[in-house]
């Protein structure tokens, strides 16, 4: 009897032993039994990118001036989360404040287009330049705005174009076309006696060959308010300021001073991509 207790003790025994669990001290070696099988990590995004910041933007805008209109091409790359790095390019037509047009009044000569009586030289200016963004206020969902202000610098060139005019004729001779000389011609409500009668403004392109360039700096200030709610579009209003200082000052109309610093405000509609 006693020897059948001690069979059925030992068989408990070392039934319970080999259920337990076995405690050791850490290893120093992998427990990885079956290394590099290991499931990559996934990276979840939701649908609408909304906690996702986008590293890259190229953006177009049309620029509506009091000096004018024109087109400026940025691209930007985030540094940090709260600043991006800018890359910009524009393109600007540039009007006089003191210019107003004189539609032509002869239907004999179709080739004449309206002018600017005293502006005697058209003019654009290009820019290139950098600056940086940052943001001052973030969107809480889709739905809100998000509220930037950008500093940008650069260089600046104007390109300054003679304007050529029609002038009527005189003893039965075809019309001239002459460079705009204010000082001896006179527009179509004056009258004859103070010199040669502009018909109206020649083609463009006339003394295109005669454009000269003015080397200067810009500076631009503004604040854009993003609305779009596809995280991966740009939509958004910007207004700023720029201001061009050159070399030498721009002739552009006559009887008024040269100006040498250009100062603008604006407002534009921008639009453009972003992604990683």
């Amino acid at each position: 009897m006693l020897k059948k207790t001690y069979i059925i003790f030992l068989f408990a025994l070392f039934y319970n032993l080999s259920e337990a669990q076995i405690f050791s001290l850490p290893s120093n070696e992998p427990t990885t039994t079956n290394p590099g099988n290991e499931p990559k990590p996934v990276k979840i995004i939701p649908s609408d990118g909304s906690n996702f910041i986008y590293k890259n933007e190229m953006s177009g805008q049309l620029l509506i001036g009091t000096r004018g209109i024109g087109f400026n091409l940025r691209r930007a790359q985030n540094m940090t989360i709260e600043k991006k790095r800018l890359f910009e390019f524009d393109i600007a037509y540039i009007n006089h404040p003191k210019e107003y047009k004189i539609k032509t009044r002869n239907n004999d000569f179709r080739s004449a287009k309206n002018y600017s009586y005293g502006k005697i030289n058209s003019c654009f200016f290009l820019r290139g330049g950098v600056g940086f963004q940052n943001r001052l206020y973030r969107k809480g969902d889709r739905k809100s705005v998000e509220i930037r202000y950008n500093t940008n610098f650069g260089l600046s060139a104007a390109f300054l174009k003679p304007i050529y005019v029609y002038l009527f004729p005189n003893d039965n001779r075809n019309y001239e076309k002459v460079r705009h000389d204010p000082s001896i011609q006179s527009n179509i409500f004056q009258s004859s006696g103070s010199g040669p009668i502009i018909a109206g403004r020649a083609s463009y392109f006339e003394g295109i060959n005669e454009m000269k360039v003015v080397p200067g700096l810009y500076a631009k200030l503004s604040a854009m308010i993003e609305y779009g709610s596809n995280p991966q579009e740009l939509k958004a209003l910007e207004i700023g300021v720029i201001a061009d200082g050159f070399l030498r000052p721009l002739d552009i109309m006559q009887f008024y001073n040269k100006e040498q610093i250009v100062v603008s405000l604006y407002a534009s509609i921008v639009f453009g991509k972003k992604w990683f």
